[in-house]
């Protein structure tokens, strides 16, 4: 959770330095945006992708299994896609849960100020900060997830 955030962070860091111009329009575009409830085509696709390769990966072991953070998988197998595709699975039902919420609740808001290609490029930056995080914090055999 602790790499999740730091990457978050070093995510968010680098979208404030790329695109200054929206930080002018931020306070104005979050406020008339967000008091209407929107449904946001991004965060949604992203729940149901995450739903489903989640529940996928809870019926069949040999998928969690190759799509979990591991890194000797990435160091003698060069499984890159590892630092996504973590980010798409979950450890049970509440887990997928809540993270799905917490999506919903914050994703949809980000998405209205800075657009869907936007968005959706912080939020698989934040998977793949989270990963490399994890990756140079833990360098044993255990794998981690989401």
């Amino acid at each position: 959770m602790l790499s999740f955030l730091i990457g978050c962070f070093i995510a968010s860091l680098c979208f404030t330095l790329k695109y200054k111009q929206y930080s002018k329009k931020y306070d104005t575009d979050f406020n008339l945006k967000t008091q209407r409830f929107m449904l946001s085509a991004c965060p949604l696709l992203l729940i149901a992708i995450t739903a489903i390769l989640s529940w996928m990966a809870f019926n069949n072991r040999k998928l969690a299994d190759r799509l979990i953070l591991w890194p000797p998988a990435i160091d003698r197998h060069h499984q890159y896609d590892r630092l996504i595709t973590h980010g798409f699975i979950h450890a049970d039902f509440m887990h997928l849960f809540f993270n799905m919420l917490v999506l919903f609740m914050f994703g949809a808001p980000l998405e209205h100020v800075w657009g869907g290609r936007r968005f959706a490029i912080y939020y698989l930056a934040c998977i793949a900060g989270a990963g490399v995080c994890q990756l140079l914090g833990r360098r044993a055999g255990e794998p981690s997830g989401a």
